[in-house]
């Protein structure tokens, strides 16, 4: 069950803050939004750069993933690949490499059957003005394109036919939008999780906001689950805009009286065992210690047991040993 602590001991900004001497840039994305709902403190720490634990074996795949979907070249790709792999241990780089290629060959076979215009495999970032004065909201998709409406099934931007127009014809379709604005995200699980959907519809409201793209129509939004081979489809209707960004604002608020009362709560759980500052939360020791206490023993679950919730989403990776401990990749 989570516990909140309702302060913790201030170790950073003054009591107040004002505009000039706010503790980090008035910046939010939508991990901050998440991360400080989730944890209050875990989003300080993350604002103010704090020490992370090295990257588990999960999430370097997942990191290697990503940047294979996103190289077209397959020279570079593999040029790149066999570059990160050396940053891993030699007891699981084999099986490592191996879950990798077929993650990443499943992206490019997914991504391949569309033509988009643009620099899809570029991310793009969308940056939009937040109804809090001062703040700004940030998006960067794995992947941003421009699809021609007529190679889209699922388009609704459509009229009724005219007398003598075959319906789903080029022209039926193209009256709408002769392109449509596409927001893609890859994850490497099997199943769609209720967060994969609202990272895409967060960026898809700052794009509709922000404008980076000239674009005022209906946003196709599309999750690619690599371990299913799949793809999941929704789309952004500008009516939400409005009510989305009151929520965003809401959080900012929170995030601004933290600030300035120097009051970050923390929430522990089951999710602590996730968090990259656990080692050094003051929270995290403080919850281990009355569980051991109460229990009599140590609480912390195994890696793999955490990582392979049945039905959960997460990679499952049973040829990779559970040392969670691994050199991080390039940039991390």
């Amino acid at each position: 069950m989570n516990q909140e602590t309702e302060r913790v001991p201030p170790t950073g900004p003054p009591a107040t803050a004002e505009p000039d001497s706010f503790p980090w840039p008035r910046r939010m994305t939508f991990k901050d939004m998440e991360t400080f709902k989730l944890c209050e403190l875990q989003y300080r720490f993350r604002k103010e750069k704090r020490r992370k634990e090295p990257r588990t074996v999960y999430q370097i795949v997942g990191d290697l993933t990503h940047m294979g979907a996103a190289e077209d070249n397959p020279v570079a790709r593999e040029a790149q690949l066999q570059e990160q792999l050396l940053k891993l241990a030699p007891e699981t780089r084999l099986a490592t490499e191996g879950v990798v290629r077929e993650l990443i060959a499943n992206a490019h076979a997914l991504s391949n059957k569309q033509r988009v215009k643009g620099k899809q495999k570029e991310k793009v970032l969308f940056v939009c003005e937040a109804t809090v004065p001062g703040w700004v909201l940030t998006a960067r998709p794995d992947e941003t394109g421009l699809i021609p409406a007529e190679e889209i099934p699922d388009y609704r931007g459509k009229r009724s036919p005219e007398p003598g127009e075959r319906p789903g014809s080029r022209e039926h379709l193209h009256l709408a939008e002769d392109e449509v604005l596409q927001l893609a995200e890859i994850k490497s699980g099997r199943r769609l999780q209720e967060q994969h959907k609202k990272q895409l519809f967060f960026a898809a409201m700052v794009a509709a906001v922000g404008q980076t793209i000239a674009y005022n129509g209906e946003i196709r939004l599309v999750v690619r689950l690599l371990r299913g081979k799949t793809e999941e489809v929704f789309w952004y209707q500008h009516a939400a805009t409005e009510r989305n960004m009151r929520k965003a604002a809401a959080v900012i608020r929170k995030i601004e009286l933290a600030v300035a009362q120097d009051n970050f709560k923390a929430k522990t759980g089951e999710h602590c065992f996730d968090c990259p500052y656990r080692k050094t939360c003051p929270a995290f020791e403080a919850w281990q210690k009355s569980r051991r206490q109460s229990s009599g023993k140590r609480s912390h679950p195994a890696e793999g047991a955490r990582r392979g919730r049945g039905g959960s989403g997460y990679l499952r990776l049973r040829s990779l040993p559970k040392d969670p401990k691994l050199p991080p990749a390039a940039g991390q």
